[in-house]
Parts: C-alpha cells; sequence; structure tokens
C-alpha cells in the first residue's frame, strides 16, 4: 500500500519531493509560461522525473477550480460525464439560470454550434 501525500500541507511532503520540486520549477514555470520558454523534451522529462518521485505515494484530489457550485454539486450527485455539445449548453444554461452569464454565450454558439 502506498504512503497518502496531503496535497495541501506541502510542510508533510517528504524531503525528496521538496527537493526534485525545487530543481524542476523553473521548467514547469517555464511550460506555464509557453510562448517556447521550455521545450516540450525538456518538460517530458521533468514530468517524467515528477513521476518517478510519485510512484510510491497516493494522491487524493479533485479540481473544482473551474466549476460553479451548481456543477461541483451535478458532479458529487451525479458522477462525471464526457464532455460534449448537449453538457456545455446545459451548463451555460444553469449558468445563466443562476445569473453567472448574460444571454451572449448561449446565442453565440447557437449561431456556430448549432445548438
Amino acid at each position: 500500500m502506498n504512503a497518502v501525500l496531503d496535497l495541501t500541507d506541502p510542510t508533510s511532503w517528504p524531503d525528496n519531493l521538496h527537493r526534485c520540486l525545487d530543481t524542476l520549477q523553473d521548467v514547469f514555470r517555464g511550460w506555464e509560461q509557453g510562448a517556447g520558454a521550455v521545450k516540450a523534451a525538456d518538460y517530458d522529462r521533468a514530468d517524467a522525473k515528477l513521476h518517478e518521485v510519485l510512484q510510491r505515494y497516493s494522491l487524493l484530489a479533485w479540481h473544482c477550480t473551474r466549476l460553479t457550485d451548481h456543477e461541483h454539486h451535478s458532479i458529487v450527485r451525479e458522477g462525471m460525464k464526457l464532455p460534449n455539445g448537449d453538457m456545455l449548453l446545459r451548463r451555460i444554461v444553469a449558468a445563466r439560470a443562476d445569473g453567472l452569464l448574460g444571454s451572449g454565450p448561449i446565442k453565440s454558439l447557437s449561431r456556430r454550434e448549432s445548438l
């Protein structure tokens, strides 16, 4: 059984992970900046090294930074679903109903995507 790594508490992370991230941080930050700041091969090597260090751990995390409260609750209640045009339209309509969007995105998508 792998040890669980608490992603919310970097002070609990093992020293080898801190050393790895310290060594690779410029590559990862450069990749995020885009515009050729880091070559793809360099990023791939850094990613492989981080993956190697993390192999002994189980990561428990979730990513909801771009979800509305309605979307988050829907995922908890019904589980994840594959994205498609119908899902996109439902998300936009729900965001509109919640007052998070004007009517522009729906009209724009309806013209472009025939939704």
